[in-house]
């Protein structure tokens, strides 16, 4: 478990839609329970990246997550945030 497999791990998410997609049908699509809370989605996020290679705990996703969007900037991470929920939808479209 280590920082640098959490920050390759977030990088190639928000880069990568390939990857991206692999992970969301891994993982499923983001549909959050009622009683979700940022600890519990670095969990489970944690959880289905080792499924794919990427060992790191929560905590380290968490940190290389916010390391990662404060490098983008605002208008930049917004884009990224929206374009993983397009990917998303798009990946729940095909499964219907």
């Amino acid at each position: 478990m280590t920082q640098a497999k959490a920050k390759e791990f977030v990088e190639k998410l928000f880069n990568d839609d390939e990857f991206a997609i692999k992970f969301i049908e891994e993982r499923g699509v983001f549909e959050k329970p009622a009683d979700s809370t940022d600890e519990k989605e670095y969990i489970e996020i944690a959880k289905y990246a080792k499924k794919l290679g990427y060992d790191f705990t929560p905590e380290e996703y968490k940190a290389a997550n916010d390391a990662y969007f404060d490098t983008l900037g605002p208008m930049k991470s917004i884009k990224k945030a929206f374009h993983i929920v397009s990917l998303a939808r798009k990946v729940k479209k095909a499964k219907k």
